[in-house]
């Protein structure tokens, strides 16, 4: 449950992101309880902080992706896949739209590829894309 973003208690929202068409009726959850607890009024700035892959090909920025996130947690990727857009710039700024169509307004992405000029120049195109609709 959303309630420890609303109230001032200690806690976290946990790795994993909800599915963009949960976001609307968990930021009317949140501004409830929010309200509840003598907040209203609150300004909200959701974000979303998210592991990708950028590559040559799908298939090589899963590899790397998957790699990195196996070595990191000691869990199988596929415990993670789904909640993880991978490929072409292009690609993973399609999965990340609905988020920002859903009031996201932060999107912080922990980016894995061939090197790290690679990352950050697929962070950077994805910034445009989402920036340009």
């Amino acid at each position: 449950m959303p309630r420890w973003a609303a109230t001032p208690a200690p806690g976290s929202a946990g790795a994993a992101p909800r599915p963009a068409r949960a976001a609307a009726p968990r930021r009317r959850q949140i501004a409830g309880f929010a309200a509840a607890a003598g907040r209203d009024g609150t300004a909200w700035r959701h974000g979303l902080h998210v592991w990708c892959g950028f590559g040559a090909g799908r298939a090589s920025a899963r590899a790397r992706l998957a790699a990195e996130m196996e070595s990191l947690y000691g869990l199988p990727f596929d415990k993670f896949e789904r909640y993880c857009p991978y490929g072409a710039p292009e690609e993973v700024a399609d999965a990340l739209r609905p988020y920002v169509a859903a009031g996201c307004r932060s999107v912080n992405l922990i980016a894995t590829a061939a090197s790290a000029a690679d990352a950050v120049a697929g962070a950077e195109a994805v910034r445009a894309l989402l920036r340009a609709g």
